[in-house]
């Protein structure tokens, strides 16, 4: 019989062999390497710029329609009047413009309480400087004419603006 302890010894000598074993297999199996040279910075990724817009090609006709102190606003919306543009031909007749009708885009009151309609239409490069032309306001689409315009010629450059200034008639 086997005193008890050679046992222990052999479960102690098995143990560190066991130990030993799993520190073997836990190291590296190649050598180390040696430090690798330094990399370069990556640059930081850039967002592109954004592509340029090209300037807008046109000019802009605006009428500026001031309404009387006395407009019946309780019973005539703002936006009843209708505009027309009209041009004029070589015997001094008027023509209306096709395409340039419609009813005023917005208004606009002063500090001093003054109503202004407005209206705006874009104007493409071949009709710049032609004229002249002029501008009605009607009541309705064919109702009560409340103002005619100077006459005037349209823009002559990109960006630039033709301001006309009428004041309306009570209707």
């Amino acid at each position: 019989m086997i005193p008890r302890s050679r046992i222990a010894i052999v479960w102690l000598i098995l143990a560190l062999a066991g130990v030993a074993i799993l520190l073997a297999l836990a190291a590296p199996t190649q050598p180390a390497l040696a430090d690798l040279p330094p990399r370069p910075t990556p640059l930081p990724t850039s967002t592109p710029l954004p592509t340029p817009q090209p300037a807008p090609v046109g000019a802009r006709l605006e009428l500026n329609a001031h309404f009387p102190s006395t407009w019946p606003w309780a019973g005539i919306h703002w936006q009843k009047p209708r505009t027309v543009v009209q041009w004029q031909d070589a015997w001094g007749d008027w023509h209306t413009v096709e395409g340039w009708q419609g009813e005023l885009d917005s208004v606009v009151i002063g500090a001093d309480g003054e109503v202004v309609g407005q209206k705006i239409w874009w104007v493409a490069p071949a009709d710049f400087d032609t004229g002249p032309f002029r501008w009605l306001v009607h009541l309705g689409a064919e109702g009560k004419l409340l103002a005619t315009s100077a006459a005037f010629y349209l823009p002559h450059s990109n960006g630039a603006v033709v301001q006309v200034e009428v004041s309306l008639e009570a209707p």
